[in-house]
């Protein structure tokens, strides 16, 4: 997951002992929170008490790692990876 922090930097939001933890001083690496997958109920429950703008996780329904966000309306919003061998929209 990659987005613009307060401090105008980008962040890289990455599953815990990735590669993507080596990157450089532009673009700054921030390990998930979270060092087991967790269920979605969880990940809903954790954005209500910290008040993020959203949070990166490993769901553990299906081991994939999915963003849950805050929308504009005030409720949430789940990005999620294709199924697998899913085929891009043309």
């Amino acid at each position: 997951m990659v987005y613009r922090r307060d401090d105008g930097r980008i962040g890289l939001l990455h599953p815990p002992d990735s590669p993507l933890a080596d990157e450089n001083d532009i673009v700054v690496p921030e390990p998930s929170r979270y060092a087991q997958p967790i269920p979605l109920a969880k990940a809903r429950d954790e954005m209500d008490v910290l008040n993020h703008r959203f949070l990166y996780f490993i769901d553990a329904a299906d081991g994939r790692g999915k963003v849950l966000y805050l929308r504009h309306d005030g409720d949430y919003g789940l990005v999620e990876p294709p199924p697998a061998g899913a085929k891009p929209a043309a």
